[in-house]
């Protein structure tokens, strides 16, 4: 009886699906996003394993990889784009049985690996969605801070948006500070990728309320309505939630699942 029950402890074991998330697991995006692989493993009665690595820790990220390997995993999910220290890893992962799934971002680098699924915001709609928003004259002068750690399809979208003018800034979220108030009071469009930059976006803009800017926010806190123009989402918990379907339902590998990012407002 003894090995009977320590055999299906390790079968149950087997059938855990991994998700590897680089970033704050205190950041909204992430806990929502969180909350989407936690609804769907419920939901399908799956053991969900969350782990968190940081940003930009490749070692980190690879021994979470590694223990999720061992495991014998029904699936594993990771969201690191374009990691070239992981892909032997990754590509060792990819020719198991099991499903690898890169989500949230890194469409060029999946498509690169030949990985199995992918799960991710639709960038041509988000494109659409922000340029619904604006009119010409908005275009003479933006900035675009940028998410905290900013991929290879992330910085490309980025630049597809502005126009190639002197007016135009692209900065990281450390220096968004510097750029508004080098800007001043001069109009500006100003359009903030993540939770740090909409953070600096909105401290500076609530102490210089006559400042003429025109914010557009994605994926950024809810609590910043009052200050912006325009509240855009890529539905992180869809995210989520897709990544563990791809996972538990073999039929859909090799599927790219776009998410279709939509209005808050």
């Amino acid at each position: 009886m003894r090995i009977l029950l320590l055999l299906s402890f390790s079968t149950l074991f087997a059938q855990d699906a991994w998700f590897i998330i680089s970033g704050n697991q205190n950041n909204p995006f992430w806990k929502n996003y969180a909350h989407g692989i936690e609804s769907a493993c419920k939901n399908h009665h799956t053991t969900c394993h969350i782990d968190y690595t940081p940003n930009g820790s490749f070692i980190d990220q690879a021994k979470a990889l590694q223990t999720a390997m061992r495991s014998k995993p029904k699936g594993i999910s990771i969201n690191i784009p374009e990691a070239q220290q992981l892909t032997t890893l990754l590509k060792q992962a990819n020719s198991n049985d099991y499903p690898l799934v890169i989500s949230a971002s890194g469409l060029r680098y999946y498509r690169d690996l030949k990985l199995k699924s992918y799960v991710g915001p639709n960038l041509n709609e988000l494109r659409a969605l922000i340029v619904d928003q604006l009119q010409p004259s908005d275009f003479d002068n933006i900035i675009v801070s940028t998410f905290a750690s900013a991929d290879h399809d992330h910085m490309n979208f980025i630049q597809s948006l502005v126009p190639e003018s002197s007016n135009s800034k692209v900065v990281k979220p450390d220096d968004l500070s510097d750029a508004l108030l080098h800007n001043n009071d001069t109009p500006v469009t100003l359009i903030t990728f993540g939770t740090r930059s909409a953070n600096t976006a909105f401290g500076l803009l609530k102490s210089h309320l006559n400042w003429k800017v025109k914010w557009i926010q994605i994926d950024g806190p809810s609590d910043h309505n009052p200050l912006t123009a325009e509240q855009i989402s890529t539905h992180p918990f869809m995210q989520g939630y897709e990544t563990v379907m791809l996972i538990i339902f073999p039929k859909e590998e090799r599927q790219e699942i776009l998410i279709r990012p939509k209005s808050s407002t």
